[in-house]
């Protein structure tokens, strides 16, 4: 049967058939000149801010934290520009049973942060921490236990941080060997002895003369004996000391105070010694032999006990 429609309809019928049917080109849809321009904003974009980042790492280091929610301080440009441990710069020492106290001195082009962190770690254990806040002179005041271990600490103050500083301990000065020497009243004619203890016993009229060996070195070292103060005769390189008394009378002794020779710390050595004197008296005499009244002829001799 022949079909009565017009050549040019189906012509365009079959081209529009053919065109619904075959691969989509992308290239008619998406434009690869503007991608090419996008990638190129974006591959600036990110140089761009490498860059910057490099120049102001905390400000740059700051904003990624806030963008992924963070908690992050903004950058205020803080300068720790001094840092002391009881007085003494950056490292120091101090006496065995003191309280290390750290004072840090800072300054800000912008505004001085009202809190910091002071980090600490003694030898042998683990890394502590303590928030410090500011004071009207814009200073930051942190105490901090140390014992008797040698302990490294370091602040973190805005968007500065210091290097690790060192606290060394000063042991208290100690008596490594004693020795008292005895010297006895001369109508006793007994030759000088020794003792070790601190504690004793003396005859009344005895000059007593302690010799302290002492580790580490001292300067001074003040005793109270009885009433009196006295100090002791020190050597020069500081590891003896001696000093003496005559005893009359039974009394106490303790040592006022130690002074360090390295460090010129000053300790006290508790407790209290005692010196018993033993007094001179008459001597009792008693008749042992002969027990009773006897005879005797001219030129006997007598044996008396």
């Amino acid at each position: 049967e022949e079909v009565q429609a017009s050549p040019a309809l189906l012509n365009a019928m079959l081209e529009q058939a053919i065109s619904l049917t075959r691969p989509l080109d992308f290239r008619e849809v998406v434009d690869f000149r503007q991608l090419k321009n996008l990638v190129m904003v974006c591959l600036l974009s990110i140089a761009f801010f490498s860059a910057i980042s490099f120049q102001w790492e905390d400000h740059m280091r700051t904003l990624f934290l806030r963008l992924m929610g963070g908690d992050a301080n903004y950058p205020t440009e803080t300068t720790i520009t001094s840092v002391k441990v009881n007085g003494q710069t950056g490292d120091g020492t101090i006496k065995s049973g003191d309280t290390a106290k750290i004072v840090a001195e800072v300054n800000s082009s912008k505004i001085v942060p009202l809190e910091g962190t002071l980090y600490w770690q003694s030898e042998g254990a683990k890394e502590d921490s303590l928030e410090i806040a500011v004071d009207n002179l814009d200073r930051f005041i942190g105490e901090i236990e140390i014992g008797m271990k040698e302990t490294l600490y370091r602040l973190e103050i805005g968007d500065d941080r210091t290097d690790w500083f060192t606290i060394s301990v000063s042991p208290a000065p100690t008596f490594t060997k004693t020795s008292i020497t005895l010297t006895y009243p001369e109508y006793l004619d007994r030759n000088d002895s020794t003792e070790e203890n601190l504690d004793f016993s003396v005859t009344e009229g005895t000059t007593i003369k302690w010799t302290l060996e002492c580790s580490p070195p001292i300067t001074d070292l003040n005793i109270t004996l009885g009433d009196e103060k006295l100090a002791a005769k020190v050597s020069e390189d500081g590891t003896k000391a001696v000093f003496e008394t005559l005893a009359e009378e039974s009394f106490s002794y303790n040592f006022h105070y130690i002074k360090d020779k390295e460090h010129g710390f000053e300790y006290e050595i508790p407790g209290k010694q005692e010196v018993e004197v033993i007094p001179d008296r008459i001597p009792e005499i008693e008749l042992v032999e002969p027990s009773a009244n006897a005879y005797a002829t001219s030129k006997k001799i007598l044996e008396i006990i």
